[in-house]
């Protein structure tokens, strides 16, 4: 257990795997001083993607984060919305099947705004270090958004944050 500004804050380290799953999902690069517009502004047009192409949900929206060659200014995000079966793409829309990843993973389920999410990754890059985990860059680390924020007031949104490591 860390404990972060007066909060306790457990992690789980444990062996996880993502079955393959298929997927409608949006693959952009934004600056962290604008990724809530721009993951917003994706969402949204996935959502809408969906609706008008009867797109079945089968899960949890999530967001990967690809960090061969990101930086802080720019920043590989592809949110991504589950489906039963993959639709025809349509524009920025494209869809493809994920998964089958089975690693080592630190976890953590945040409960508030999104906009403490950045003090969050602080804190598991140094609990990770100091126990010795390496984040394995070549896999994905996911945001996985529990409720919809359409429906959920800020403070009651729940994220699984889930990142790849070795020890």
């Amino acid at each position: 257990m860390h404990k972060e500004s007066g909060v306790n804050m457990d992690y789980t380290v444990k062996e996880r795997t993502f079955p393959a799953q298929n997927i409608m999902s949006i693959r952009a690069i934004a600056p962290f001083s604008q990724i809530g517009d721009a993951m917003s502004g994706m969402f949204g047009e996935l959502c809408a993607y969906c609706q008008k192409s009867g797109c079945i949900p089968a899960g949890h929206a999530f967001a990967l984060y690809h960090a061969e060659g990101a930086t802080m200014e720019q920043l590989d995000i592809e949110c991504c919305i589950p489906v039963k079966e993959l639709t025809k793409e349509d524009g920025r829309v494209k869809g493809r099947t994920v998964g089958e990843e089975s690693n080592l993973m630190v976890q953590y389920t945040h409960k508030g705004p999104y906009e403490g999410l950045a003090a969050v990754y602080q804190t598991m890059m140094a609990w990770a270090e100091k126990e010795g985990y390496k984040w394995l860059a070549q896999y994905p680390m996911r945001e996985i958004y529990l409720n919809d924020p359409t429906e959920t007031k800020p403070e009651d949104y729940l994220t699984e944050i889930v990142w790849p490591v070795e020890k």
